[in-house]
């Protein structure tokens, strides 16, 4: 099995306004809804917290059709870069 490695670079772009969103609650919508961008049916939110609520480990997963490995140097390349923002106004 062979395995590619990218490297994401930051660019003033990315540093602009930050854009990270400073709830997490937004952060993980922001998960999902990149499944619901890839064409899933199916997203999974999996977690483990102890009893106050300490989470040992979370993920989201889901069935979409991933990222194009044509496209990933766009896609991956630049921090908080999204191919997303130049296709909607």
């Amino acid at each position: 099995m062979s395995v590619k490695k990218h490297t994401t670079k930051l660019t003033s772009k990315s540093i602009e306004g930050s854009g990270l969103p400073s709830d997490y609650k937004k952060a993980i919508a922001e998960y999902i809804w990149n499944g619901f961008d890839a064409n899933a049916s199916i997203i999974y939110i999996d977690f483990n917290a102890n009893e106050v609520g300490y989470l040992h480990d979370f993920s989201i997963t889901d069935n979409g059709h991933g990222i194009s490995m044509e496209t990933i140097s766009e896609t991956f390349g630049n921090f908080m870069v999204s191919l997303k923002a130049t296709s909607f106004s």
